[in-house]
């Protein structure tokens, strides 16, 4: 397997977000933007990395394995926050913990939708290699 991070991370958030879909369709669209970032690291000729929270950790040009296990991190950081905001949301039934929940899960959904959408639109493909400009 050339990326053990990427794998890592589906298999621990996948079996804890079956019974939530927006939880995978989330973690599912940060596997595909990490995946996508790999090239910023296999091209730092062609590309560099944009995003605010990521080049503020990993730098404009970051190595593919410290791209594979910030992606996995995030996405292990994103599920503990659901996790929480869930429980608040059981144990209380209050509205607000509620509408915290899905403003959480929409919000970065979009984020995360937006830049798997920015990276595809300047050629960034999924564990790819080339310049696609």
């Amino acid at each position: 397997m050339k990326h053990p991070a990427l794998l890592a991370c589906l298999l621990l958030s996948g079996c804890a977000t079956l019974e939530r879909p927006e939880e995978a369709l989330w973690q599912t669209a940060n596997a595909v933007d990490f995946s996508q970032t790999v090239n910023t690291a296999r091209r730092p000729d062609c590309y560099h990395e944009g995003a605010f929270p990521t080049r503020l950790v990993l730098g404009e040009h970051p190595s593919t394995g410290a791209v594979l296990a910030f992606g996995a991190a995030y996405g292990l950081f994103h599920l503990a926050i659901s996790d929480y905001l869930r429980r608040q949301v059981e144990e209380t039934e209050l509205d607000r913990w509620r509408a915290l929940y899905w403003v959480w899960e929409l919000g970065t959904l979009a984020d995360t939708g937006h830049n798997v959408l920015h990276n595809h639109s300047i050629g960034l493909k999924p564990l790819g290699s080339g310049c696609q400009r």
